[in-house]
């Protein structure tokens, strides 16, 4: 995990966080720590803002809130497993998303 120092962006003290590879459910807390942080911080008349950089290993496929949107996963859980793919429900809207670089192979 790198951190690079706070740089002044528009107003806010910007950290740029760079953690690498981690998996989905890891990256997530850490990111709800960050925010918290930051709400604290605001709230105290401070500016203070991070940029996490996260690539998730192993991949991991969201699915969102929506009532609707697990039955547009086609393929199994066991057949997820089998390739490695992880399944995370998310609180946010829409409907799922992919979160692995096609375009990266190990």
């Amino acid at each position: 995990m790198t951190t690079v120092e706070s740089q002044q962006m528009t107003g806010i003290d910007v950290t740029v966080r760079d953690l690498g590879r981690m998996p989905y459910a890891e990256a997530l807390a850490l990111q709800k720590r960050l925010q918290q942080e930051v709400i604290e911080a605001r709230s105290r008349g401070a500016s203070l803002g991070y940029l996490v950089l996260v690539e998730h290993r192993p991949p991991v496929i969201t699915i969102s809130r929506r009532k609707t949107a697990r039955r547009h996963l086609v393929a199994t859980d066991e057949q997820l497993a089998g390739a490695g793919i992880e399944i995370a429900q998310t609180d946010r809207g829409g409907d799922m998303t992919r979160t692995r670089a096609a375009w990266i192979d190990d």
